[in-house]
């Protein structure tokens, strides 16, 4: 099928930028109003059954990861029937799961008090269990009233779609919330309104699939040759997924477990600016997946490999740009936005930031690698680092227990870039080049390894700059001088990476994609 994929990818670009600044102000807003009107525990709360519904999230296996993988191969045909029989699939998938998360999310519901170490700091207002049940029901009920046909849009290139109903429920259930917090003060109105807006947001998507492609109905059943190339990508993807959890929802229970939500709200405060930031990224991403998917059926390994080598430079600049700014930065944002009481140390911010760096900056391949559908050959890697990050986190947070919290934090988040910088991206990397690229992995190998020791020299010219400086400015108003600090940062960054790089061919080569890109 031809259809405008330039067009399409501009148009998934600038609307996933809209509804990604729309995700970032208003949980932002939200977080703030939550902690003011209610108090951090609240939001400490809502940070660990997030966690555990994460874990639960495994029922998916990757069903749908590996159903649009396919569908990419059928769009780029336009073989609808096709296509109609892997959303039968789907649908009836989609059912199984939302029913398993229910009753194994029903199943933990004894163990909630001993997830929680400080159970005292609970407010008296929150009946933990009253609250758990709601967050699994909006968990669960994202998987039925026609969730599968998310994959439809994806397949075809129409992310903005999803991303203009995702905005309007956002903004929508985020006006509703704040009214109920600030008026009633009530936590448990505030949560039922979850699974309202879930609900919402999946009839909507439905409607809009139905008229955007009315032809494309669940029905059919799958062919053996697909049957057995989703049963093998799923085991992949369901790694990739166990991995993940490992990684990331299981840090927040155990830093619940061992300190207290009270804790673990402000290390998600950080957290969440990280995450923030690499939301603007996702949004490149997922607006290029699609681009990527149909060129690896239309075009050459050799072409592919081209954009992968101009594509990383150019990624590798903006990810190191980002982790110089939230070094600078995240510090006095934090005393503007919650005061000093909410600050954590120094160190924390650095470990969260070079696990930032080592997740994101090899996007480019993991894009490659997720378009192409390698997650049998990769089902290791995500399992085998999720298990060195979580035996890491456990160990650490039972050795140093009875020290100073604030070394588990610190603990929790080194673990993460460890598994995250000796397992994940190297294994990553030698696998979607051992399948797909073929050749050229020492000189890849090799390139991004002079990118990074380029990018921590230029962050360190430029924060010890900064506090030569800065001592000047100490008794100036705090917003000025952060505003001050950003201008900075954002010059003297960009000048310095210029400076290491504008006689290279890979910037040569890189600017002209760029300019080649911004033409069409």
């Amino acid at each position: 099928m031809e259809f405008n994929k330039t067009l399409n990818s501009k148009r998934n670009i600038i609307w996933g930028w809209f509804n990604r600044i729309v995700k970032i102000i208003t949980p932002f807003l939200f977080r703030t109003v939550l902690i003011k009107k209610l108090g951090i525990e609240y939001l400490g709360i809502n940070s660990l059954f997030n966690s555990i519904l994460g874990i639960l999230s495994l029922a998916e296996l990757g069903f749908d990861a590996a159903v649009v993988s396919i569908m990419y191969k059928y769009v780029a045909e336009d073989k609808k029937d096709e296509i109609s029989i892997l959303l039968n699939f789907l649908k009836k998938t989609y059912f199984c799961v939302g029913s398993i998360i229910i009753i194994v999310g029903g199943i933990l519901i004894p163990f909630l008090p001993h997830l929680i170490k400080d159970i005292n700091s609970v407010p008296n207002d929150i009946n933990i269990y009253f609250v758990y049940i709601i967050f699994l029901l909006n968990s669960a009920v994202s998987y039925f009233f026609g969730g599968y046909k998310n994959s439809i849009f994806n397949s075809y290139q129409r992310v903005d779609i999803i991303s203009n109903i995702y905005t309007f429920i956002l903004l929508t259930s985020f006006l509703t919330q704040v009214f109920i917090i600030i008026v009633f003060k009530n936590y448990s109105l505030y949560i039922i309104t979850m699974p309202v807006f879930t609900i919402i947001n999946n009839l909507i998507i439905v409607i809009m699939a139905n008229k955007y492609y009315p032809e494309l109905k669940p029905k059919g059943k799958l062919g053996e040759n697909d049957r057995q190339e989703l049963i093998k990508k799923i085991k992949g993807v369901f790694f990739t997924k166990i991995g993940s959890v490992l990684s990331y929802s299981f840090d927040n229970i155990i830093i619940s477990s061992f300190l207290g939500i009270t804790l673990l709200a402000k290390y998600t405060n950080y957290f969440y600016l990280i995450s923030a930031v690499q939301g603007f990224l996702t949004v490149i991403n997922v607006s290029i997946q699609p681009i990527i998917g149909n060129l690896i059926y239309t075009k050459s390994v050799e072409e592919n490999y081209s954009y992968l080598t101009r594509l990383t430079f150019i990624y590798n600049w903006i990810v190191s740009f980002c982790c110089c700014c939230f070094i600078m930065l995240v510090q006095p944002f934090v005393v503007i936005w919650l005061g000093k009481d909410y600050q954590l140390p120094t160190s924390i911010v650095y470990s969260l930031t070079f696990s930032f760096y080592f997740s994101t900056f090899d996007s480019i391949l993991g894009i490659y690698k997720a378009a192409k559908g390698i997650w049998w050959e990769d089902r290791y890697r995500c399992f085998i680092a999720g298990i060195v990050n979580l035996v890491l986190n456990y160990s650490i947070a039972v050795i140093l227990q009875n020290k100073s919290p604030y070394y588990v934090l610190l603990g929790v988040s080194i673990s993460t870039f460890v598994s995250s910088a000796f397992i994940g991206t190297p294994w990553a990397t030698f696998v979607t080049f051992k399948i797909y690229f073929k050749t050229g992995l020492k000189n890849y190998t090799i390139r991004i390894f002079q990118f990074f020791l380029v990018s921590i020299m230029v962050c360190s010219i430029v924060i010890s700059i900064w506090s030569l400086f800065s001592p000047l400015l100490s008794n100036m108003n705090k917003i000025f001088t952060f505003i001050i600090q950003l201008v900075y940062v954002t010059l003297f960054f960009n000048l310095f990476m210029y400076l290491c790089y504008f006689k290279t061919n890979v910037f040569k080569n890189s600017k002209q994609f760029l300019a080649e890109r911004i033409a069409r």
